[in-house]
C-alpha cells in the first residue's frame, strides 16, 4: 500500500490523500471503511480499479488550498489567406499548504485534446519560480510532482496552443 496526496483541479479544487495496492483480483465494491488502528478515517471512502491497481481516496486534504484561474490569450490566424486559427490559452494553479509540515502533491491536469486530425493542441510550457517537474501522459493529461514548505503558496502557469481551420467552431 502506498499513500500519496493527489489534486485532480480540472474536475475538483480540493486535494486528497489515496492510497493505491494492487489486488490478486479485481475489486468490484467501491465503498469502503478506512480506519488506522483504531482510529476510523473515514467510513464511506470511494475507490477505484484501474489498469491492475486500487485507488482508494481516505480523506480530504484540509491543509491544502487549490485555485485554477483561465488564462485567455487572443488568437491569431495564420496562413495565405489566413486559414488556420491559432490560441493559445492556458491557466493558473495557486497551491497553498496552510500546514506546519511540509507537504509532497501529485497534481494531475489536462488540456484539451482532439478526436480529429482537424484541430490540433499542444503543450506550450509549465511555468513556476520553483522547479516542477512534469510528464506528459495520454489524452492530454499532465503528471506535476510539487513539493510545498509549511505555509507556502506556489503558482503554476500552464500555457497551450490549439489551431484549427477558420471555419471550424471549437469548444473546450
Amino acid at each position: 500500500l502506498t499513500c500519496e496526496i493527489r489534486t485532480y483541479p480540472y474536475e475538483n479544487s480540493r486535494a486528497f490523500h489515496v492510497c493505491s495496492f494492487e489486488p490478486k483480483y479485481q475489486i468490484d465494491s467501491n465503498s469502503w471503511k478506512v480506519r488506522s488502528l483504531a482510529e476510523m478515517i473515514n467510513e464511506n471512502a470511494l475507490g477505484e480499479y484501474r489498469k491492475g491497481k486500487y485507488d482508494l481516496y481516505t480523506k480530504v486534504e484540509e491543509d491544502i488550498k487549490i485555485e485554477r484561474r483561465r488564462i485567455v490569450n487572443k488568437e491569431r490566424e495564420t496562413g495565405i489567406f489566413g486559414g488556420t486559427v491559432r490560441k493559445k490559452d492556458g491557466y493558473t494553479l495557486t497551491l497553498s499548504n496552510k500546514s506546519d509540515k511540509a507537504k509532497d502533491i501529485k497534481i494531475t491536469e489536462r488540456i484539451p485534446t482532439s478526436t480529429t486530425e482537424e484541430i490540433k493542441s499542444k503543450l506550450l510550457s509549465v511555468n513556476s519560480k520553483k522547479k516542477v517537474s512534469y510528464k506528459i501522459l495520454k489524452e492530454g493529461q499532465i503528471e506535476m510532482y510539487v513539493s510545498l514548505a509549511p505555509n507556502e503558496t506556489e503558482k503554476i502557469e500552464i500555457l497551450f496552443e490549439i489551431s484549427h481551420d477558420k471555419d471550424l467552431q471549437v469548444d473546450y
